[in-house]
């Protein structure tokens, strides 16, 4: 969904963590930012917009809660932390 930070809409704040972090809009402090996206946008057009491929996206959290569909419709207001494959341990 192209365009998305121009679109007059809904506000959703997006965190991304680890490599993610370079997928942000420039101009973006502390991990965050606040991103406009037009009503009826989905969890993966975000993910889209902001070019992360959806493989390195792996787990995806809406206002607190795991949410595995990219489908799923955002809205005002909504705190989105997508955070990349994490491996190690002993």
């Amino acid at each position: 969904m192209a365009g998305l930070r121009r679109y007059k809409g809904l506000k959703v704040e997006v965190r991304l963590f680890s490599t993610l972090t370079r997928h942000l809009p420039e101009g973006s402090s502390n991990k965050s930012a606040v991103i406009e996206v037009p009503e009826g946008a989905t969890l993966g057009d975000v993910i889209e917009h902001l070019g992360i491929p959806s493989n390195v996206a792996h787990l995806t959290i809406i206002n607190g809660h795991h949410r595995r569909d990219r489908g799923v419709v955002l809205r005002d207001g909504d705190k989105v932390s997508i955070f990349p494959p994490v491996g190690g341990g002993a």
